[in-house]
């Protein structure tokens, strides 16, 4: 009984426009957020996009000074070489000369039967040792005088040697090849310099 009549007094166009402008706010609020937070991830992608090119050439500007470096470190490792051969070589030249020295003034004064089996040098001690073998003890004994006479042979000493075996003997044959081997030592003034 108690029935409320709902009575339109506002004529139907009215609504609707009403309506429809109520419709329009809020489908331009709608848009109004959709391109808000459009906006927003957009801006967050290029700030995101922005950082990883920012990184890429932070990288890329790394591995050009790695590079760098790493031919820095090349160029260390091959100027210390080069610097070792450059001292190296003119020594080495050097001590060649030296030992072709050594073994001109042997040659100049060992006899035609005598003959060098080897040629040791203890720089430390500048003491030379020469082994070798002669036809004979007497060849032998001329070795060792021919190489007193050189002047720059200091201290000369007959450190070992052995005398063979006639060459008739069955024993020498068997065990000596039939020559004298010795050992001789002494310094060099060449190698004071």
């Amino acid at each position: 009984m108690n029935e409320i009549v709902d009575i339109n007094l506002l004529p139907s166009k009215a609504r609707r426009k009403r309506l429809s402008r109520e419709g329009k706010q809020i489908l331009f609020i709608g848009i109004t957020v959709v391109l808000l937070l459009a906006g927003i991830y957009a801006s967050n992608v290029y700030t995101k996009i922005q950082r990883t090119n920012y990184l890429d050439s932070v990288n890329a500007q790394i591995d050009a000074l790695k590079n760098v470096q790493k031919i820095l470190d090349e160029r260390a490792v091959l100027s210390g070489k080069l610097l070792y051969y450059e001292t190296t070589i003119p020594s080495l030249t050097n001590q060649q000369a030296v030992w072709n020295d050594l073994i001109d003034e042997i040659a100049l004064f060992m006899p035609k039967d005598a003959a060098l089996d080897s040629i040791e040098v203890d720089r430390k001690t500048n003491l030379v040792k020469i082994t070798g073998h002669a036809v004979d003890f007497q060849k032998l004994a001329w070795t060792f005088n021919a190489l007193s006479q050189n002047e720059n042979f200091m201290q000369l000493a007959l450190e070992d040697y052995s005398i063979p075996f006639p060459k008739k003997s069955d024993i020498a044959k068997d065990k000596e090849k039939g020559y004298s081997t010795f050992t001789i030592s002494f310094q060099w003034k060449g190698m004071m310099k």
